[in-house]
């Protein structure tokens, strides 16, 4: 009974504290107009608002998501986003925000909701084959290829995999450069769910580093969700 109670008081902090569980960073690129499309609700910041932000205040979010290109000045001067990514992490060498084709609305809305489901807080980046993620924490001794080509296919393993639910390869493929960057090596942890007819890795996960709180832990998370809150009214 007193598992119960906590988890309720958790689900209702939750709700309390963000009406979106989304986090978007919007670096110009159309990441906004897509998640309209999408339907998902979230919140949105620039690299201006970002930097106000700390660790706690990334946590809250259980996805962050940022769109293709350039333009990750506010990721790169606030590192304090780091720290809270434990939960489920993709990195897409495409650039659905740009094409907003039918086939990446549904890559992005099955991305966030996977990343929604599983534990902690997840990240998705899309199509940065400028600075190719160095930005991020994942990417020491990666080597990746900027290669704007059409073929995406999805793995035989990862067929059934919810990223891909109503997905199909002619559906990720042909988008006018469907993909902008491959990755040659695979950051630590990760997996490949689409590649190039070559084999090169156009989209890559990492499942949940995270793990779910034991029921003694809970009550304490209630009561600092409840001053955490608190802080942000």
């Amino acid at each position: 009974m007193r598992i119960l109670s906590t988890m309720i008081v958790l689900v209702a902090l939750a709700a309390i504290c963000n009406a979106a569980s989304v986090l978007v960073y919007d670096n110009g690129n159309g990441i906004t107009t897509l998640m309209g499309m999408t339907g998902i609700a979230y919140d949105v910041v620039n690299s201006t608002s970002i930097m106000g932000m700390t660790t706690a205040q990334f946590k809250s979010y259980e996805v962050i998501i940022t769109g293709w290109s350039t333009g990750y000045s506010g990721l790169i001067n606030n590192t304090a986003w780091k720290a809270a990514i434990d939960g489920r992490v993709m990195l897409s060498g495409q650039d659905p925000d740009c094409h907003q084709t039918s086939g990446g609305v549904t890559l992005v809305k099955n991305a966030i909701n996977w990343a929604i489901a599983g534990a902690g807080t997840g990240f998705i980046a899309l199509g940065d084959y400028q600075t190719a993620w160095n930005w991020t924490p994942w990417m020491t001794g990666v080597t990746t290829t900027v290669n704007h080509g059409e073929d995406v296919n999805i793995v035989s393993a990862y067929a059934s995999h919810p990223i891909h639910t109503g997905l199909t390869s002619a559906l990720l493929s042909n988008w006018g450069n469907s993909y902008h960057i491959n990755f040659n090596t695979l950051p630590t942890g990760f997996n490949a769910i689409d590649v190039t007819n070559t084999g090169l890795a156009v989209n890559i996960i990492r499942e949940a580093t995270t793990v779910v709180p034991e029921p003694a832990t809970l009550g304490l998370l209630a009561f600092g969700l409840l001053i955490f809150c608190l802080k942000r009214k």
